[in-house]
């Protein structure tokens, strides 16, 4: 009795009940709407139960037509912002005591490599606001990209251009 092979097959239509079918619409229903009541408004006037629905939904409430559309959020503005605020900031850089940006601290490692008395270093220092305790502690794990002295290769390209090759180095000032 429960099986689904004692069952009859169910058949489902190929097509929807409403294919095909069109309403007539009125002329009347058609017309747009007008200044002057015809006799259809002054016939709907007259049903209570009308009324009391058009009296719960209240007055329509058209917004001023000729306020001009300001978006809460604009990503133009939004942007311009930003970036005004960052550029706000920027100006206003100040260093702290043994912080750099990447690209000062590369610098900083570079000019280091250049100044070779300790009176250099301690000017060194002071222009970056580093303390020389941190320095030390620095250099043992960090350092520039140096050129070594030999050269690998050399290659001319068929533009003309020389390629040379070299081998990068730890330079280690003292």
């Amino acid at each position: 009795m429960g099986n689904a092979s004692s069952k009859a097959a169910r058949k489902f239509p190929t097509k929807p009940s409403w294919a095909g079918a069109r309403t007539d619409i009125p002329s009347e229903a058609s017309k747009r709407a007008s200044e002057f009541k015809s006799p259809a408004i002054e016939q709907d006037a007259m049903d209570p139960h009308f009324l009391a629905n058009l009296s719960k939904v209240g007055p329509v409430k058209v917004p001023y037509a000729s306020t001009a559309f300001r978006p809460s959020f604009d990503p133009i503005q939004n942007a311009l912002k930003i970036r005004q605020k960052s550029e706000e900031q920027a100006s206003q850089y100040t260093p702290t005591r043994n912080k750099l940006l990447v690209a000062d601290l590369g610098d900083f490692l570079d000019l280091r490599k250049q100044h070779k008395t300790s009176s250099d270093i301690q000017a060194l220092l002071s222009k970056y606001n580093v303390d020389p305790q941190i320095l030390s502690r620095v250099v043992k794990y960090v350092n520039t990209p140096s050129i070594g002295e030999t050269i690998t290769s050399r290659k001319v390209t068929a533009d003309g251009e020389q390629m040379i090759l070299m081998k990068a180095a730890w330079i280690d000032p003292r």
